[in-house]
């Protein structure tokens, strides 16, 4: 079905290196599912792009070699003829489809608009019962209500499931998809990743699927394509790959994949008063569906208790919506709760304000999961690390070297002061945001998400790198996640959310040995690659 052959993609000049594909070469067969494996910058994405005619318009463009559809070479192709075949023969879901979706226009209309464009013609109940029954066969709950709601008001795992919705309803051929899971809950994801197995299946669709996790891979692939700097370096079946890795960039990746049981090794517990100690905290949003709308009360967390002790790591777990993010600005003071208490060293702080909050939050810090949007584009890195020492009154030179001292505890050198926060990679912008939260030297760090939209070497690394400083600072810390097998990387005790309650508190390996509550065995389950790996 698909040929790629000796594909070349240039980089700009100047870039840190010369292609940003090399010489690639892929089948995929009718029905098949091929997944390309690598990190980011392994020019896997830039693949699926050229199949597409997509390719960013930056000046890249294929320089040599073909990409071969049924026969016929899409590089050759006049403009025209490639919008015919894409979107009806060839579809793509989309990485980020909240990027990727119309703000501006309600799910049932984006879909609706792909019949339009492609001239499938339909009156507009026809119309209406074809785009309600694609909602449904993604088992996506009350169709109607979804394909009226604007792509905001959706779940990240309903976004998700519209953007396959979309890509799938010409019925096309071949299917890329773009690392569609990477950031959506491990139970979201397994629906995901089952759904697009089952209409493969049924329509025997060929899937390019792109991944940097081989948890995923394991899960779904028929055959495994590894990239590393725009070059293949292994091909092979699944089981081949899996199971007898033959080069070393492979077997990286596959070891670093986490591994809750092995990994979840019980540690000295922790002693003493707690240095943070949250009690019945409970917070509540009001909601008002359209502007006449009636409003309602959503509560968000409800009556979560737990204390956490100098040097001791507790895991908040759950889905998104399960209230952990909520819980956590709360804890901070970045939103106030209803009902509850916090209290730092046996002292409340909920009813603290001006100068008395702002020296208690010296103390707790927190670090946020999109390193990108929490950063200040048009600051230096050096500036973005001081501003919490100069806030608090240090001088400017002091402050300086604080931010030195952080950013080379987190493993920067000191030239990166300079730079402005685009010039670095996901990975190291993450670095960037602990050495800010470092720098006040607090005794109590909150990080959130923050390794969820890493490659998983890099995951590794951040979340090595937590533990190391936690030891050398004697930091306790409270890391929110909805995946069971990094929160057993990290923590002496995981805590799982569901609803806004915590429905169960563990040890990491008593959590996966006996999990008792319904939902945390759920979680357990959809673990991708559970076993296989």
């Amino acid at each position: 079905m698909l040929a790629i052959r000796g594909l070349d993609i240039p980089l700009p000049i100047k870039a840190e290196r010369r292609f940003a594909v090399r010489g690639l070469s892929l089948d995929l067969a009718p029905g098949e599912l091929l997944c390309i494996v690598g990190e980011s910058g392994s020019g896997k994405s830039l693949t699926a792009r050229a199949v597409m005619g997509l390719l960013p318009d930056l000046g890249l463009r294929a320089s040599a070699g073909s990409i071969l559809f049924e026969g016929q070479d899409l590089l050759a192709l006049p403009p025209r003829r490639m919008e015919a075949l894409r979107g009806r023969e060839i579809s793509m879901i989309f990485q980020e489809p909240m990027t990727a979706l119309n703000p501006l226009m309600r799910v049932g209309d984006q879909i609706a608009e792909l019949f339009h464009i492609h001239g499938v013609r339909l009156g507009r109940a026809e119309r209406r019962e074809r785009v309600a029954a694609l909602l449904a066969d993604l088992h996506l709950p009350d169709p109607e209500r979804v394909a009226a709601a604007y792509p905001f008001e959706l779940s990240g795992g309903q976004r998700q499931r519209v953007m396959i919705a979309i890509a799938f309803a010409l019925r096309p051929r071949l299917l890329i998809a773009d690392e569609p899971t990477t950031a959506l809950d491990v139970t979201t994801q397994m629906q995901i990743l089952r759904l697009l197995k089952e209409l493969q299946r049924e329509r025997g669709t060929g899937v390019l699927f792109i991944t940097h996790d081989f948890g995923v891979v394991a899960e779904i692939a028929d055959r495994v394509a590894v990239m590393r700097h725009g070059e293949l370096v292994e091909e092979g079946t699944a089981a081949e790959v899996l199971r007898r890795p033959r080069h070393d960039y492979t077997r990286t990746l596959i070891a670093s994949v986490p591994r809750p049981v092995e990994q979840a090794e019980a540690g000295e517990a922790a002693t003493g008063a707690p240095v943070l100690a949250v009690e019945g905290l409970v917070k509540t949003f009001s909601v008002r569906r359209g502007l006449f709308g009636r409003e309602r009360r959503v509560p968000a967390v409800r009556g979560v208790s737990f204390r956490l002790r100098a040097g001791e790591t507790l895991a908040i777990v759950g889905e998104s919506g399960s209230g952990k993010t909520t819980l956590s600005r709360c804890i901070v003071r970045l939103l106030k709760p209803d009902a509850g208490r916090v209290a730092i060293d046996g002292e409340d702080i909920g009813g603290l304000g001006g100068d008395a909050l702002r020296a208690r939050r010296r103390t707790i810090q927190m670090v946020f999961q999109d390193p990108h949007g929490s950063l200040n584009p048009r600051q230096r890195v050096g500036e973005i690390v001081m501003a919490g020492p100069l806030a608090h009154g240090a001088g400017r030179a002091a402050s300086r070297a604080t931010a030195a001292r952080m950013l080379a505890l987190v493993g920067l050198d000191e030239g990166a002061m300079e730079r402005f926060p685009h010039q670095f990679s996901g990975g190291q912008r993450q670095r960037i945001g602990l050495a800010r939260a470092l720098a006040l030297e607090p005794r109590i760090l909150i990080a959130d998400e923050p390794v969820s939209a890493l490659d998983v070497t890099v995951q590794a690394q951040i979340l090595e790198l937590l533990q190391d400083v936690r030891r050398k600072l004697g930091l306790a810390m409270v890391f929110i996640t909805h995946d069971l097998r990094v929160a057993a990387q990290v923590a002496d005790r995981i805590a799982v959310m569901s609803q806004g309650e915590i429905v169960e508190e563990a040890t990491p390996q008593a959590l996966f040995a006996t999990p008792r509550h319904a939902y945390t065995r759920a979680l357990v389950a959809s673990i991708p690659g559970r076993g296989a790996i």
